[in-house]
């Protein structure tokens, strides 16, 4: 199982049907999917239709698919292609809209969802590309390896979450994530700490 990075995102355009789009694949847990399509001709291996029980034949069958999606796509896995393509595993989950709305001629969009292991700069990037007019502001949280940090438009500031380093942090990222002094407290609670200011 991986780590999940939590997200927050804004997206604004003045167009209400790019608007729209986003926010059905994001509903539909398809975000990576909609910017960056999956290759229609990649080579797996289903062990539930294709029934093969020679360990050695199912091993040569396995490197023969590798090799040739190899050659095609550059990569023998689709996990190494979603990673090096779209920047994780696999697609969004929990995907939720916040809200939608129009201001001033344009059309906004907020949406939390999760990815697997770090925020998916590859596809916010292609996402951009995409539709050149969009503004992307996602603010992320990996809370097991503790790091946050910020995307906009294809800049990326990132942060440990350390005792020496809270300071350093924007207030905005620390807002999005309801990060406050209890929160800190909490993290880096020491017990021995305890013992000797009692």
């Amino acid at each position: 199982m991986p780590n999940w990075c939590e997200q927050i995102a804004h997206f604004s355009h003045p167009d209400k049907e790019v608007i729209d789009k986003i926010k059905e694949a994001i509903k539909n847990e398809s975000l990576m999917e909609y910017t960056i399509p999956s290759p229609k001709d990649w080579e797996s291996l289903d062990l539930h239709k294709e029934n093969i029980s020679d360990a050695d034949k199912l091993q040569s069958e396995l490197e023969a698919r590798a090799k040739r999606n190899l050659e095609r796509f550059g990569f023998k896995s689709i996990i190494d292609w979603q990673y090096s393509v779209r920047g994780t595993k696999w697609d969004i989950i929990e995907g939720n809209i916040i809200y939608k709305q129009k201001r001033n001629n344009k059309y906004y969009l907020k949406a939390s969802f999760q990815t697997a292991w770090g925020a998916p700069f590859e596809t916010f990037i292609a996402l951009q590309e995409k539709h050149p007019e969009l503004h992307v502001k996602v603010y992320y949280h990996e809370p097991l390896m503790a790091f946050c940090g910020k995307y906009e438009n294809k800049k990326v500031s990132h942060y440990q979450i350390e005792k020496e380093t809270i300071a350093d942090i924007p207030l905005e990222i620390k807002k999005a994530f309801s990060f406050d002094n209890e929160f800190f407290d909490q993290l880096f609670w020491d017990p021995e700490e305890k013992k000797e200011q009692q």
